[in-house]
């Protein structure tokens, strides 16, 4: 069964919290449940994130933040933080099968077209695909002469597929854009570096 809406949850965290998280959330969400969800990781070189705890006018020449995570990369994890010395049992996730060799392909094109490209995709291998919206804002979207600007909404699907498969459906997106002159459409990919979800013996 296709379940129509779907919640989302984007989390951005230091490398060395990344794998320790996604096993949590695998166990805390029972992904390992069929119909649960689907998680993956993506990497992020750069980002700005809650400057006032990154940039102070403080005379120190280190956070307290920034301590704990050259402390964190020194020990080679977060378990030093904890009081309980005792290590947890890591069997269970130690047996779970991750996926790799996968890629995050993101299409986003106007809105209305997105049903006749996702059937497109799935007829031709995917196993899945995520829709959402969003309008187009910048330097981008239309203005009429009177400076009044139109809404350019858009349709952002996104799948995550094997690697043998990608440039395949890339090229079946390509093609049906230029079928259906769907104008201003975006494609981009990303190394999915782990990946979490039932999958049936």
């Amino acid at each position: 069964a296709i379940n129509p809406e779907k919640e989302f949850m984007f989390i951005v965290v230091d490398n060395i919290d990344a794998r320790p998280l996604f096993d949590t959330i695998i166990e805390k969400g029972r992904l390992f449940v069929p119909g649960e969800g689907f998680i993956y990781m993506l990497p992020v070189e750069k980002g700005l994130v809650n400057l006032r705890a990154t940039y102070s006018n403080s005379n120190q020449s280190a956070s307290v933040k920034q301590i704990v995570k050259a402390i964190d990369e020194l020990k080679g994890s977060t378990d030093w933080r904890s009081k309980d010395s005792s290590k947890k049992d890591l069997s269970i996730n130690s047996k779970r099968k991750h996926l790799e060799h996968l890629t995050r392909v993101t299409c986003i094109l106007p809105r209305g077209s997105e049903d006749r490209l996702i059937s497109v995709i799935l007829d031709n291998g995917a196993p899945g695909a995520s829709v959402f919206y969003g309008k187009e804002c910048g330097n981008q979207a239309k203005e009429l002469n009177q400076g009044i600007q139109l809404t350019n909404e858009k349709a952002i699907i996104e799948m995550t597929l094997s690697n043998d498969i990608v440039q395949p459906i890339i090229e079946k997106i390509k093609h049906e854009s230029d079928q259906y002159k769907l104008s201003n459409t975006v494609i981009y990919t990303h190394t999915v570096d782990r990946a979490f979800t039932y999958i049936g013996d």
